[in-house]
């Protein structure tokens, strides 16, 4: 495959790091978009902030492709997931301001909710703007994404330490909603195939091939541990009353998470072995 000239966004946090991993491993030409300047040996970096449209114009040129997994996926102030859409519009206007055609955009499952709420309502609002765009797109709807480590982002780890060290386990709703939990270096191996054969103008799922409820993930734990916890189960319509305490957007968090579209990715790593191997690190 020819080296191609890759803007990531994004490319620091938890997704965007294994993406990185596996574009540079590929030998491509990567530049990373970050708020504040670091010191990387593997890709070049170049300041800017997605809310920064002249900024952008500046420096979103002479790339073959942008690769966006930037989000606000976590915050108190909710009027700040206005920034996902926000962003998404500065960065199409100077990509066709600049020749830049080609983009992948990382979106969510969450946009199937039917009582969407205030981050999966600006990922809705992303996608539109992108179908919408003179670009080159491919939109990966992403179904839960978990790492084999003990990241802080990492909630089957969460979940694993506090069954592990308290033996309780909170659980929002009633814990029946179901999820296909997609490991991250799958995801990233999968964006690598992507660069070679790209689909213009795809919105594909990305869903592990296990699907799997809360409270079978929180069973399987206790099995791996040999313990029992405490669920303290928290009704979603009692702490929806609360819900500006919660730093992540609670609207449809029993819904179930599960691929939809036409165009589904599916990897051959089981969930269940790499759960195991999470509880046991």
């Amino acid at each position: 495959m020819e080296a191609k000239r890759i803007l990531v966004i994004g490319g620091t946090g938890y997704i965007g790091t294994a993406v990185v991993s596996a574009l540079t491993e590929a030998r491509h030409s990567v530049s990373l978009l970050v708020r504040r300047n670091v010191k990387r040996d593997d890709c070049h970096v170049v300041v800017g902030d997605l809310n920064d449209h002249k900024r952008l114009l500046a420096v979103v040129k002479d790339f073959d492709l942008v690769i966006n997994v930037a989000a606000v996926v976590r915050t108190l102030w909710k009027k700040k997931y206005k920034d996902n859409p926000r962003g998404v519009a500065n960065l199409l206007r100077a990509m066709e301001h600049n020749g830049v055609r080609r983009l992948i955009f990382f979106s969510t499952q969450d946009v199937y909710i039917e009582e969407v709420g205030a981050y999966g309502a600006s990922k809705k609002r992303c996608e539109d703007l992108i179908l919408r765009s003179r670009c080159d797109f491919v939109i990966l709807r992403l179904n839960h994404v978990y790492g084999i480590d003990r990241h802080k982002k990492n909630n089957m780890a969460f979940l694993s330490k506090m069954i592990r060290t308290f033996r309780v386990c909170p659980v929002i709703g009633g814990g029946e909603n179901k999820l296909q939990p997609v490991n991250k270096n799958d995801v990233a191996g999968y964006v690598r195939k992507l660069i070679g054969a790209f689909p213009t103008g795809s919105v594909i799922d990305v869903s592990g091939r296990i699907t799997v409820t809360v409270n079978e993930i929180i069973s399987f734990i206790e099995s791996r541990l040999q313990v029992r916890s405490f669920r303290c189960y928290l009704p979603l319509k009692l702490i929806g009353l609360v819900s500006f305490m919660f730093p992540f957007d609670l609207m449809g968090f029993n819904s179930d998470r599960v691929a939809q579209s036409e165009d589904v990715y599916v990897p051959k790593t089981d969930f269940l072995v790499d759960l195991g191997k999470i509880v046991d690190s």
